[in-house]
């Protein structure tokens, strides 16, 4: 009796813990344009006080995670060093004017893409590599998941689902985040082999929240391109 009270305590403790780490964080995008309305490519983006950072593609766009909304974002390129605060919103379409902020507004359209553009540079220590579709290809096997297994260090298959080794979850699941071309999908198993560019595994996908909590599987195929 003594031990269930025991571990209902600590259960509880641990799902405390997790709402006050933020588990519930959503993905953050972002646009950055000059005053003529051109985007701006390569702004490097950091998350100030932290070592997370991205850089703006070539549209202008950029995607991070475990933004909170007092967080305050660096936009630095050469000589320019810009501070927007994040002031509880949940995406910033940002016009600088020269090497000054002109604006910073939330976008629901930014908002509504999610993962969108959120991109692999964002710089973190868990990820395990990224895979060509060609080195993919070369094994000659046809279905994705049992091609990644043996050449992604701690994947393994338990009851048909890709999994990291050692992970546990606190619901007792241990499935990983599937995103194939940023969009979330149930099953790698219908993806052909063919269309893929790359597939980068994250062993710990805490950047994508309590989703990715068990990993997180990023299929790039030819149809993003």
């Amino acid at each position: 009796m003594k031990q269930g009270v025991l571990l209902l305590f600590c259960l509880s403790m641990c799902l405390g813990a997790l709402a006050q780490d933020g588990s519930e964080r959503v993905p953050f995008n972002g646009v950055v344009s000059n005053s003529s309305g051109a985007r701006i490519r390569n702004i490097k983006v950091e998350v100030k006080s932290t070592n997370r950072y991205t850089y703006t593609d070539k549209l202008g766009r950029f995607g991070l995670t475990d933004v909170k909304p007092d967080d305050v974002l660096i936009l630095s390129h050469k000589n320019m060093s810009v501070e927007v605060a994040v002031g509880g919103r949940r995406s910033l379409n940002i016009l600088l004017s020269g090497n000054s902020l002109s604006n910073a507004e939330e976008s629901e359209a930014l908002v509504e893409a999610g993962y969108g553009y959120i991109k692999k540079r964002e710089v973190t220590n868990n990820n395990t590599g990224t895979i060509s579709g060609e080195e993919l290809r070369k094994t000659g096997v046809q279905n994705l998941e049992r091609a990644l297994l043996g050449r992604v260090p701690g994947l393994a298959m338990i009851d048909g689902e890709l999994t990291m080794r050692g992970k546990n979850s606190i619901n007792s699941s241990t499935k990983m985040l599937y995103l194939v071309d940023n969009q979330e999908v149930a099953s790698l198993s219908d993806v052909p082999i063919s269309e893929i560019v790359s597939v980068t595994v994250f062993k710990d996908g805490g950047m994508y929240g309590l989703r990715g909590a068990n990993g997180v599987i990023l299929v790039k195929t030819s149809a993003s391109q």
